[in-house]
């Protein structure tokens, strides 16, 4: 039994010619040598068919206001002209984080172009509501996100806000003090504005406010936009010199306390 076993197995097969052999033999090389190459070693076998082409095209897509130039992404990816960089190897995840801790974009995305063109670049800057006064070139947000200015935004004509040092101390500022600032800018909606927060956590807890009219205003920590509203009211009155700024204090409930400023010319 095990005899025509083993001679079963081992018969001589059908006979083919010559050329019928290494015509199959060929075939068979053709077919299964890539497929074993490709299962063994897939990276290499993918490297060997793919040509290494440079980056030559930055596409960009902004959907913000404010947009930056390409050559600021060429020179912060080190993309340059002279000296070219394989998009094989490119990494978008390096680049993504790169471009990402500058602290400047609200939404970032990097995906490499079909045939090989290039890059593509889908990014929103960040929305600045004011400077940051007791901080050269910095800017934030309604999120309280602290970021620069200079040289991924031209000089803005924003509002100045002063803040206590321990707001500065991180890189967010306080949601308090983002509402807060919000809240009187929808008051005086002028860009020239000047905000000092520096004594609003500490005595006396005051808002103070320098206008471009010249009006100094000193507003209580509490109950602010009640202050505001007779301050407007009081800008309405007779007596009040168009030609002069003035001092309105208004820290104490329904008591306004005036000092005349007239300019000297």
């Amino acid at each position: 039994m095990a005899r025509f076993f083993f001679k079963s197995i081992f018969s001589p097969g059908p006979k083919y010619s010559v050329l019928t052999a290494f015509t199959v033999i060929f075939l068979s090389a053709l077919i299964c040598v890539p497929t074993f190459c490709l299962l063994l070693f897939p990276n290499q076998a993918l490297i060997s068919k793919t040509k290494d082409y440079p980056i030559k095209n930055l596409f960009l897509k902004p959907t913000s206001l404010h947009k930056l130039p390409g050559i600021v992404f060429s020179e912060l990816l080190g993309l340059f002209a002279d000296e070219s960089t394989s998009l094989q190897s490119f990494s978008i995840t390096q680049a993504e984080n790169t471009l990402n801790r500058l602290g400047i974009f609200s939404s970032l995305s990097i995906k490499k172009v079909p045939d090989y063109k290039g890059i593509a670049i889908f990014y929103a800057l960040k929305d600045p509501i004011a400077y940051v006064a007791n901080q050269s070139n910095m800017l934030f947000d309604l999120e309280g996100d602290l970021f620069p200015c200079l040289p991924y935004f031209p000089s803005l004509n924003l509002p100045q806000v002063f803040f206590p040092e321990h707001d500065l101390s991180s890189s967010n500022i306080p949601k308090e003090k983002t509402l807060l600032i919000t809240r009187l800018l929808q008051e005086f909606p002028s860009l020239s504005m000047t905000i000092d927060l520096t004594t609003y956590d500490t005595y006396p807890g005051e808002i103070l406010i320098s206008l471009p009219s010249g009006d100094f205003l000193r507003l209580p920590k509490q109950d602010f936009s009640s202050a505001i509203q007779l301050y407007k009211q009081a800008k309405k009155h007779p007596l009040i010199d168009s030609n002069c700024s003035y001092i309105y204090d208004l820290r104490f409930p329904c008591t306004l306390l005036l000092k005349q400023q007239c300019n000297p010319f």
